[in-house]
């Protein structure tokens, strides 16, 4: 498949146009070239708004409307891109029939580092100029597709499902080094903290915090899938609540505030139901089960063994407190526990469903509603694939009684136990990259 490069042409004059189309074509054989036209100032303005593109082929004198051409409006157009307004082209090549218009804008184009020719019916230097700036912006394009892909962009993206009782709380906890960016354009419909925080008093590391806005397993795979492609992590966390399982036929049974950090994930949804003639339908469990990377694994389980020291320092504070002790009815510090969590799209407020769950997944320690679409995005990711790391508390035990009034804690301390837990991967600034490359 050939390398596909996006021209917008803002050109008034269709002979003008039709020429560049047509000498380009010839020219450029190796690429596909996908070409938009822009007749006047207020329709750029538009395409760039709207779309990005490689490359911008700009004529120096263009109309406003239907007024008449004014220099003046594509040093504005310009003026634009650089502002950051619009979406930047890799490129902008100026291209004119005016000498005068060339002589007064060269210096503004060299001083931006843009091309700018002299267009010529009889002459066409132009376009063998044009035709190789095109190609080798191709190849610079390629080799930084195959740069941002095989390699991390950013230390940690940590993903959220829900507003209040998970992304506020963890924001709430977080230091940054300075104040966070609260947008992305990437993400203009998610709340989102994007800067540098301190994971102690000696590192900090940079960080994408993401809220998804809402429950369940396909809105997290979609939002985690392309942020992991923007961001590039090096690891990628979910956080905040979610339901333990208090019945005895769970290996460890849990209480209200303690932390299941995940080993491995599975969708307690996932399988076939069959029916039968002479009993009640019967489910095939067909759950595929992800787990957490080989090189992430060691460390993040030596971090739960010696959770007496590594992380019950960061969670002292948090549970020590009055409000703490009364919401658990305890003194003691949560368990720490490394197992399974399971996810599925369903709320479940029902004690049955649950002693149905642990009979499919008898290992289980706790479920959500988002942690396993977490672990395929990050297996599906291109290119250098994150480490993943799964920290929720426990807020509730599955049945008709949600523990609202735990919700905001529980997420505060999966925050906590993730930093303590980074502290220690982090140790090694000098931790190789892990993941498949692309060739």
């Amino acid at each position: 498949m050939r390398e596909i490069m996006r021209i917008l042409i803002v050109e008034d004059s269709d002979q003008k146009y039709n020429a560049i189309i047509s000498e380009l074509h010839k020219r450029v054989s190796n690429l596909e070239l996908q070409t938009t036209w822009a007749r006047e100032y207020n329709q750029a303005m538009r395409q760039l708004r709207d779309a990005a593109f490689d490359v911008v082929i700009l004529d120096l004198v263009i109309p406003v409307g239907k007024a008449a051409p004014n220099k003046d409006n594509s040093r504005s157009l310009i003026e634009a891109i650089l502002g950051e307004t619009l979406f930047a082209p890799a490129h902008i090549i100026g291209l004119t029939e005016h000498l005068d218009a060339a002589q007064n804008e060269r210096s503004y184009f060299e001083s931006n580092m843009f091309a700018l020719e002299l267009f010529s019916y009889s002459d066409l230097s132009w376009a063998e100029k044009i035709a190789s700036k095109i190609e080798y912006l191709a190849k610079s394009k390629a080799a930084s597709l195959s740069y941002h892909y095989n390699n991390f962009g950013t230390d940690l993206l940590v993903i959220c499902a829900r507003m209040e009782n998970e992304f506020k709380p963890i924001v709430e906890s977080v230091k940054w080094v300075s104040e966070p960016a609260r947008r992305s354009s990437f993400f203009p419909h998610n709340e989102c903290n994007i800067g540098s925080f301190f994971l102690s008093s000696e590192r900090s590391i940079q960080a994408a915090i993401i809220c998804v806005g809402e429950k369940g397993l396909a809105p997290t795979t979609a939002i985690a899938s392309n942020a992991i492609s923007i961001y590039r992590p090096r690891i990628v966390a979910m956080l905040g609540m979610c339901c333990g399982f208090s019945s005895q036929k769970c290996p460890s049974p849990s209480n209200l505030g303690d932390i299941i950090v995940v080993r491995e994930s599975a969708c307690w949804e996932e399988g076939k139901i069959i029916e039968s003639n002479t009993h009640k339908p019967t489910f095939k469990n067909r759950a595929w089960i992800r787990d957490i990377d080989d090189y992430h694994r060691p460390i993040v389980a030596r971090c739960v063994e010696n959770a007496q020291d590594l992380i019950f320092p960061s969670l002292t504070p948090l549970y020590s407190t009055r409000s703490s002790r009364r919401l658990f009815n305890s003194s003691l510090l949560p368990d720490v526990k490394f197992g399974m969590l399971v996810s599925g799209s369903s709320v479940v407020a029902s004690e049955p469903q649950i002693e149905e769950i642990l009979g499919r997944f008898p290992t289980a320690l706790g479920l959500d509603m988002e942690m396993f679409g977490l672990f395929i995005a990050a297996e599906r990711a291109v290119g250098l694939r994150p480490g993943v790391i799964g920290i929720k508390g426990v807020s509730d035990f599955g049945d008709s009684k949600k523990g609202k009034a735990v919700q905001k804690l529980a997420s505060k301390a999966s925050f906590l136990t993730l930093k303590a837990i980074l502290t220690q991967v982090f140790a090694d600034t000098d931790q190789p990259q892990v993941g498949n490359r692309l060739p």
